[in-house]
């Protein structure tokens, strides 16, 4: 290999290397449960037996722990899209955002037990993120205290929704350097 060819090779490790170091700087995913609670309105049954849709309309945190208690919890949330189709479940972003932090859903259950007139338990899965922190895959429960009101928990895994397997970007966009000094070389 020629002094030059070895200088160009040098130069690709030492690149790849350095955006190596830089990109593994990332935001922390979420490790924590944020509690909200607020008023719901039910449509589309005559009790919450049956009822088809619960559209959330006012949110606030009750309490936050972990990660999410480093927040001020009690001011009112912005709600985006707080609507559950009971029937026909679409995921959702942006279902409400309380105190920076905001939850998407991706999953709906409904619970077992069988829903009474008053209760429902309804849980799923959803990806909470906001406050600088990296985009963390949550689960989430949801009940009514009453006709009108609910409680609603999205607790955070600290496992990133979306891994961004940079280290593989930059090893392969090496290897495609290495392969163009070796067939100049060649």
């Amino acid at each position: 290999m020629s002094q030059e060819a070895m200088k160009n090779l040098t130069k690709v490790i030492f690149t790849c290397f350095a955006l190596l170091l830089s990109s593994t700087v990332s935001a922390a995913t979420i490790n924590g449960s944020l509690g909200v609670g607020g008023v719901y309105a039910a449509t589309g049954g005559s009790d919450l037996s049956d009822v088809s849709l619960l559209t959330l309309t006012n949110v606030g945190a009750t309490f936050a722990v972990d990660d999410i208690a480093l927040f001020v919890v009690g001011d009112p949330a912005v709600v985006a899209n707080g609507i559950l189709n009971l029937d026909s479940f679409v995921a959702g972003a942006n279902f409400w955002t309380v105190e920076g932090f905001m939850l998407d859903i991706t999953s709906l259950e409904i619970d077992s037990a069988p829903r009474t007139e008053s209760a429902l338990l309804l849980s799923g899965a959803g990806i909470l993120s906001g406050n600088g922190y990296e985009a963390t895959i949550a689960n989430w429960t949801f009940s009514t205290q009453s006709l009108t009101s609910y409680s609603m928990t999205a607790t955070a895994s600290g496992i990133a929704a979306i891994p961004v397997p940079a280290a593989a970007w930059l090893f392969g966009s090496g290897m495609i350097g290495l392969v163009g000094v070796a067939r100049r070389r060649a």
